[in-house]
Parts: C-alpha cells; structure tokens; sequence
C-alpha cells in the first residue's frame, strides 16, 4: 500500500524541494520493491499543485489520508512512458503559506535479485574471508536511497521484518553489482564427525550376551566450521557462495559451491567442506567385557585411534550409542569433551583434538544396570 501525506514546518516558504529525510528503499523476495520519498516543499496558503517524480514504474500506488493541518484535495499519475518517470500530481491545500513535508511511499515491480557470497578458507591461519555483492537487474533504475533487503516476500509492515541494511545506495538502470557485506574474517575451525551411532548398531544382543564385538572403522572427509554469529551477520539474505582455499600468499583456487544461510533458524555456524577425500580414519575396537550378573551389570569398554592425514589439526567428534539398553552411564572416559546427544535416551559422543599427520587415542568403559541383568 503506498501512502502520501503532508505536514506544516514553521519558516518562510522556499520555492525549491529538497529532501527531509533519506529515501529508503525496502527490496523484497517476491521481486516488489517498496519506496519511501520525503520531500520539503514551499506551497503558499490556499490550493495549489505539486509535482513528484516516481523512479521505477510503480506497480502499485495508493495515497492515502492526509495526517496533518494540510489537506489532500486529489492525486494522479501523468507523463508514464517508456523514457520517463511517472509524476504523481498532488493537490493541496495549505491553510497558511510555509514549508511543508512530503512524503510518498509506493511499490515496483523489479527483476529477481540474488546475493552472491565469496569465501576464502586460510587453512593454516584458521579463519575465513567471508564478503559478498547484491545482484541486481533494473530495467528503470531506483532512487538513490538507504537499501534494505529482506528475505521474506513484501510484508505489510516492513518494520516487522528488520532485513538487512545496505547503507545509502546508487541504483541506475542496468545489471548492477552493489556490495552487500564488508570482508568479515571469522574464525575457522577443521572438524569431523565419525558416527559408529548408526542403526546398524541396534544388534538385538541380549543385554548379557557375549558375542565378540566386531571391529569398526570408519573415514571421514574434514569440514570447517566457521563461526557466522556476529550482529553485522544476523540478516544477511540467503544465497550461493563460491568457496576458495588459499595456503600462504598464493593465489586462492576454487575448491566448493554451496548455499549459506538457508533456512528460518540460523545456525552460528556453517559447515564448508573443502574437500570428499577422507583425510581421518577412525578404529573402534572393544577391549573389555564383563557380564555381572550378581551385582545386575554388564560393563564393555571401547577403545578408539584417531589417524589424522590432513595438514592441520582437527576436531574429531566421536558419535556413538548405548545399544544394550537405556540404563546406562560412562565409568570412565579419555576424550577431551563428552556429551550426551539432545533428544536421545542412547547416543552421546566424545571429543578429541587430532594434530596435524598424528594419530590420537580415546576410550570410554561403558556401564547397563537393570533387574533384567
């Protein structure tokens, strides 16, 4: 809905328009742009004709009441072609001569936008170069004005919908590239996850049996989590992101494509992988069993090597699972960090940190109670 309305300012009345207040405009998903003008105009008292130019072809444009001591007598839009701006004809009425401010809101239709995010992985430093550009198509250019883009479709309110703010903006007709995000430097971090929690891991052993436990080994590929939780980051919009690495001061080279920031929740990291070659190797093997039956337990310990391969240390993240029951506790455990996994009555996990082209060792001696025993 587009709005227009007028209200007195004391001062003796200037024949020329200059502006009160920024231009905004709010660039919406469902390709509609909304524009907020504000003008100062001189009118003398009685009736009398001001003249708007409306940049971008309004697809939509409805004033609304006047909110002031100047009444609004008519309006129409005149002089719409191809080479031209439209112009909204305004007819006042001014109780006494002065200075008056305009304003006039008012919506377009423009091609779709995307954000395009560049990110350069500095392995070796442990951080990511995060920046990125707004792309735009306009066919009949926009006024200059503060930029705000939003990644839901027009809201009736955009104050509802805080978007992401671009700063005051020059947008001429054509494809244009306006940057949308300052270089950020975040920190990045190398992490894995070998999960030995998988459903095959539900072996309907009898909470007492004694069957050998089967070694497992399991690869993985490093993933870094780069930290994204700044304020300067909280709307970003969503979009592809081309991803490069860059070791010393050589040139980056492209390594991935993917989408950041998808989803209503976001997450205070993304998860970038670099590479589908499997740099850690994990080895789980159980190294104790013991069947009390008197005292109603069993107790099982499990011991792990972690072989990194890759040039930088990595956060190795252990998932796995109590699969003899639900009455369980960890006697014991050699990791950095344990936790057991939210919404689950058997999975947990262990954490260790893996130097670069070492080998690192964990276990965890795992105890069932229960009167089945």
């Amino acid at each position: 809905m587009a709005l227009a309305f007028a209200c007195a300012c004391a001062g003796r009345p200037r024949a020329a328009t200059t502006a009160t207040a920024p231009t905004k405009i709010d660039l919406f998903r469902n390709n509609r742009a909304v524009i907020e003008l504000h003008q100062n105009v001189a009118l003398h008292a009685g009736s009398q004709e001001l003249r708007i130019a409306l940049p971008g072809r309004p697809a939509k444009l409805d004033v609304g009441k006047v909110q002031t001591t100047a009444t609004l007598v008519s309006w129409h839009l005149t002089g719409e072609s191809e080479q031209a701006a439209p112009t909204l004809a305004l007819t006042l009425s001014a109780p006494r001569a002065g200075n008056y401010d305009v304003s006039v809101h008012y919506v377009v239709d423009v091609q779709p936008w995307h954000a395009d995010y560049r990110v350069i992985m500095q392995p070796a430093a442990g951080q990511a170069l995060l920046d990125a550009s707004l792309v735009l198509d306009l066919p009949y250019g926009l006024p200059t004005g503060n930029l705000v883009v939003h990644d839901s479709a027009q809201a009736a309110d955009a104050a509802t919908n805080a978007g992401f703010a671009l700063g005051t903006v020059e947008l001429p007709a054509g494809v244009l590239r306006v940057p949308l995000l300052a270089r950020h430097t975040l920190r990045a971090t190398p992490h894995v996850t070998v999960d030995f929690a998988s459903p095959d891991d539900a072996r309907g052993l009898a909470m007492y049996s004694t069957e050998p436990e089967a070694d497992r080994t399991l690869t993985a590929a490093v993933t870094y989590e780069v930290a994204a939780g700044a304020p300067a980051l909280a709307h970003a919009p969503q979009g592809s992101a081309t991803v490069y690495v860059q070791t010393g001061q050589t040139r980056p080279v492209r390594a991935a494509q993917l989408k950041l920031f998808e989803g209503a929740e976001r997450q205070p990291s993304l998860r970038i992988p670099l590479s589908e070659v499997a740099t850690i190797i994990a080895h789980r093997h159980r190294s104790e069993f013991a069947y009390l039956a008197s005292r109603h337990r069993v107790v099982e310990q499990f011991d792990f090597e972690i072989s990194n391969q890759a040039d930088v240390a990595t956060t190795v993240t252990i998932a796995d699972r109590a699969t003899r029951g639900t009455e369980w506790w960890l006697g014991y455990v050699n990791a950095d960090h344990v936790a057991k996994t939210p919404g689950t009555e058997q999975d947990f996990s262990l954490r260790v940190q893996v130097p670069a082209h070492k080998t690192r060792k964990a276990m965890y001696r795992i105890v069932y109670s229960g009167s089945q025993l």
